[in-house]
């Protein structure tokens, strides 16, 4: 049975990385302020969450997730913009109590960071200094 992916993002780019991560079941939410309700209702084993989108804040949407009996232990992986992957060489990064990754990414960064969250394995950079923009 495949894993179970949600992605949360505002941007129509989270389409195409639903068919990038066809090895997965993936579905897409582009409301933040539904994503909540499609969560408990879809059971992801993992979820993809853009930290900027209007409505919500994807770090308040995370702790509203946290707090959900179903959902807690779901692993949970930002992703944005705000974030340089450069600066970070593709790395992903810790934001609080969560794993981030840069936009841009390449697919294979994304699977990566994927793949060692799902098996428990996650390894995150300590959040540097400069690494969000603007810093």
């Amino acid at each position: 049975m495949k894993k179970r992916i949600l992605i949360v993002d505002d941007e129509t780019g989270a389409n195409l990385l639903k068919h990038a991560l066809a090895e997965y079941e993936v579905r897409v939410e582009n409301d933040a302020a539904s994503a909540l309700a499609v969560a408990i209702e879809y059971r992801p084993d993992l979820i993809l969450l853009d930290l900027v989108m209007p409505e919500v804040h994807g770090s308040v949407l995370a702790e509203h997730i946290r707090r959900e009996e179903k959902l807690r232990r779901v692993p949970i992986v930002l992703v944005s913009a705000l974030v340089h992957s450069k600066k970070n060489d593709g790395r992903v990064v810790q934001i609080g109590d969560y794993p981030a990754l840069g936009k841009p990414f390449s697919v294979d960064e994304l699977k990566r960071c994927i793949a060692q969250q799902l098996s428990g394995k996650r390894p995150a950079q300590p959040f540097a200094p400069g690494t969000l923009a603007g810093s």
